[in-house]
Parts: structure tokens; sequence; C-alpha cells
């Protein structure tokens, strides 16, 4: 089944923001790691900005975890 890009992106954010905390990143920090704002990093992670493929790239990167792990897969039901 079609997942709505909408619920998409909240769980990328949802993700995101998971393992910031888990690493104990704040979101000032980790927008500086990756060049953006802490607002951005909010919007992101709220889903209110739809992330690029390089950013996510970036941001996997300063948090040290793959790429995979920050995206939802097609058998997952995750809500935001």
């Amino acid at each position: 089944m079609k997942r709505p890009i909408e619920e998409v992106y909240r769980a990328v954010g949802d993700r995101v923001r998971r393992a910031r905390v888990a690493r104990g990143v704040t979101q000032r920090q980790l927008g500086a790691r990756v060049g953006h704002s802490r607002l951005s990093m909010v919007a992101i992670e709220t889903a209110r900005q739809r992330v690029q493929v390089h950013t996510l790239f970036a941001i996997a990167d300063a948090l040290g975890v793959a790429v995979a792990e920050l995206l939802p897969t097609g058998s997952q039901h995750e809500q935001a």
C-alpha cells in the first residue's frame, strides 16, 4: 500500500529526532554540523520542511548512523 508523502516525511523527521536525542545532540548542534540552522532542524523533524537527499546524508553522517536508519520501510506503520 502506498504511503501518503506527508507520512513518509513525518516518519523521517521522527527518526532523525530519535537518533539525535539518543546521541545527546541538540538541534542547534546538529544544524551546525550539517550547515543548517536550528529552525531548519526543527522543520525537518516536524515534517514542515521536506529534507533533501544530500541533507539526509549529512544528518546521518553527523549522527553516525546509516541513512537507511532514518528512512521508513514499506512494511512499517510508524506514527510520528
